[in-house]
């Protein structure tokens, strides 16, 4: 949309843009159908024909203590060792260790992320990356959010999937990008103070 408006050929610009996408959208389709369309194919013969119930679907969910994570990992315990005592943290999930045992990305990728978010020249860009990352670690939380009730309720394809932590991929995604913004503001600032 902001590509179009700076354009000045809105007309023109439309159409090619309606083109590449379409061409985009029909290539990704084509690429995916391999994996696509034999699952389409043994899902019909599968016990989650009909989808998963909203307990099962959600079992594997984020909880919001593990987004501490993000800045100090392991600060929920050791998990995976015989001869340590019992984490601290169990007390937040349910019968299991966590899914997802660590989501770190560091203090220094979020302090570039959030820069990234607030100084960047591409506003549409960065509003659409932060709505991303919001979406995906509201999904994430899945059990432990209203927001995934309503989803799993009004979308039907989200009874299929099993592990809603692993929404949170695609929010490391965005921070990574949003990082890569705020190194890029920083380095411009940088060169003009020295210019």
């Amino acid at each position: 949309g902001a590509f179009i408006w700076q354009s000045g050929q809105v007309i023109s610009s439309w159409f090619r843009l309606l083109v590449m996408a379409v061409m985009i959208l029909v290539a990704a389709v084509s690429i995916a159908a391999i994996q696509i369309v034999p699952t389409l194919e043994l899902v019909q013969l599968s016990g989650r024909q009909g989808g998963l119930g909203f307990s099962e679907a959600t079992f594997w969910s984020l909880h919001p203590v593990q987004l501490v994570q993000a800045v100090c990992p392991k600060i929920l315990g050791e998990y995976f060792s015989i001869e340590a005592p019992v984490p601290w943290a169990s007390r937040f999930f349910d019968r299991r260790e966590p899914y997802l045992l660590s989501c770190y990305v560091g203090g220094m990728t979020l302090f570039l992320a959030a820069w990234g978010a607030w100084r960047s020249r591409c506003h549409w860009r960065t509003r659409s990356l932060v709505a991303a990352m919001a979406i995906s670690i509201l999904l994430a939380l899945g059990l432990h959010t209203p927001f995934y009730s309503m989803v799993f309720e009004w979308i039907p394809i989200f009874r299929y999937g099993r592990f809603r932590v692993k929404f949170l991929f695609a929010a490391n995604l965005c921070i990574a990008l949003l990082a890569g913004t705020g190194w890029a503001s920083l380095q411009s600032s940088e060169n003009t103070s020295h210019s």
